[in-house]
């Protein structure tokens, strides 16, 4: 079977996904429920919370809100497959990688999300610089691994600690579709 079947109650075929099966309200629940890591964290730590922190880290370095929304939603398909470590993710491979690129396409084509950014040197860069302050946070010895761009990893593991005790899951999920409707707006898109 490859229907994922949603909190709307909505059935999302894995294999063929189509639009009427994405929602912006189930990706911001389960995307506030799935945590980083596996749970191996200090504190829970939300991909929500990531994907905000992405948004913001975008918009602190003054880039428009196209690619803000880029960032917010760069790991969107998450709620849809779940966040499988890059590790397993290897291990899984190709077939795996098809799956997820399959629902993030209908997600970006659905909310006018710009695939080129996703992808691109910039937003590669800052999620890597978010992990490395999320590892430093939220990892006991997190010293064997790779630690790559390290620049704002500082500031971002600062952010992380200060929202850590103020951010439920419900309230992630609020604040992620507030982020959503905000960025919708600033590009002439309606609300949803």
């Amino acid at each position: 079977m490859t229907i994922a079947t949603t909190f709307s109650g909505r059935a999302l075929d894995l294999l063929d996904p189509q639009p009427d099966q994405i929602d912006i309200h189930d990706i911001a629940r389960a995307l506030s429920q799935i945590n980083r890591f596996n749970g191996n964290t200090r504190f829970p730590y939300s991909v929500g919370l990531h994907s905000i922190m992405a948004a913001d880290a975008m918009m602190s370095i003054g880039h428009t809100p196209q690619a803000r929304l880029a960032a917010l939603m760069h790991d969107a398909a998450e709620a849809y497959v779940g966040d499988i470590s890059t590790p397993v993710k290897e291990l899984l491979g190709d077939k795996f990688r098809d799956i997820e690129r399959r629902v993030s396409e209908v997600i970006y084509r659905k909310y006018g999300v710009d695939e080129v950014l996703v992808y691109s040197d910039t937003m590669r860069d800052i999620d890597r610089t978010l992990a490395n302050a999320e590892r430093s946070l939220l990892i006991e010895d997190a010293a064997h691994w790779p630690r790559g761009h390290a620049t704002q990893t500082s500031m971002h593991g600062a952010r992380c600690r200060a929202v850590e005790d103020e951010l439920s899951p419900g309230a992630v999920r609020v604040l992620f579709l507030s982020r959503f409707q905000e960025l919708r707006l600033a590009l002439g898109m309606p609300a949803l």
